[in-house]
């Protein structure tokens, strides 16, 4: 049986993987209507929060 820490660990490794998938969903929608300001905001925002979740991860 896994430890709490290790289940707690992949979880958050499944929800990065998630988000990473939206953002490359949001990015090729983006390469078809350059002109969304909203979902290029979108796509900056989330790829900063990516990097604050995975930074967080890789020091725990």
């Amino acid at each position: 049986m896994m430890r709490k820490e290790a289940r707690d660990t992949l979880a958050a490794i499944k929800t990065l993987t998630r988000v990473e998938a939206w953002i490359r969903c949001a990015k090729a929608e983006l390469a078809s209507t350059p002109q969304d300001e909203l979902l290029a905001e979108f796509i900056r925002v989330n790829e900063r929060l990516l990097q604050e979740e995975r930074e967080k991860l890789l020091a725990a």
